[in-house]
């Protein structure tokens, strides 16, 4: 069954996604698409979730934050840049 929407900003992306890939086939598009956006949501990790690891790491060797803010620090050497 060959997917048609009645969302015209939709019908106009999958004829340009059909268009540009050369394909022929609206289902196998779709498909794809869908596909590609799960891979891309699935890498993508709050930050928090990538950071939480290394905070962890750093509290198990005894570093504790102590809210030096590095700002101005890091402006001064990069000359302000």
């Amino acid at each position: 069954m060959t997917p048609t929407f009645k969302d015209e900003t939709l019908e106009r992306l999958l004829d340009e996604v059909l268009a540009l890939s050369q394909r022929k086939d609206r289902s196998e598009a779709v498909r794809s698409a869908l596909e590609h956006e799960l891979v891309r949501l699935r890498r993508r990790r709050d930050i928090n979730d990538r950071v939480r690891p290394i905070q962890e790491r750093a509290s198990a060797l005894g570093l504790q934050p102590n809210g030096f803010d590095d700002k101005t620090l890091m402006d001064e050497l990069s000359g302000d840049v």
